[in-house]
């Protein structure tokens, strides 16, 4: 047999998804039984979601469950300060002036390698400047010589 005529290899992750699009499929029975349910759940969620006394108890339970984990939260860091240990909220307060701290170095360290390159600079400006100071002199020096050189010759 030629690798043409080979059936692909079944693996069980490709018989599972066969399976799974069987039994959703709009042919099968399970198929409309699932878009059946499918339809009834969206309406009644749909229902659900625009019913007033559903949105007003959903939201009170919320409100009394944040403001218990706020009263947790709470106990929780006031146990932690009675035992001398950090609570979550002094640990954040120290990120936040760590944060500020690092801010501070990394500004100072610009400010650094912008003076440390100017005077740099200025010292290969000084350099430059006393170089050809003394190459000026230097040929002053020898102009004289020269000259005589030259003249004695005449």
């Amino acid at each position: 047999m030629t690798q043409a005529n080979k059936s692909p290899r079944r693996t069980p992750l490709a018989l599972t998804l066969k399976a799974v699009g069987y039994l959703t499929g709009p042919s099968s029975v399970t198929g409309k039984t699932y878009l059946w349910w499918e339809e009834q759940s969206t309406r009644a969620l749909g229902w659900l979601a625009l019913n007033p006394t559903y949105l007003r108890l959903s939201g009170a339970m919320m409100r009394q469950g944040f403001r218990r984990r706020a009263m947790i939260n709470g106990m929780i860091e006031d146990a932690l300060h009675r035992a001398r240990m950090p609570a979550l909220s002094d640990m954040e307060a120290l990120e936040r002036r760590l944060a500020r701290v690092l801010d501070k170095v990394e500004a100072l360290e610009h400010q650094l390698e912008y003076a440390t390159r100017r005077a740099d600079a200025e010292e290969r400006a000084e350099a430059r400047a006393e170089d050809r100071a003394e190459d000026r002199a230097e040929d002053r020096a020898e102009k004289p010589a020269g000259e005589a050189a030259a003249g004695g010759d005449a």
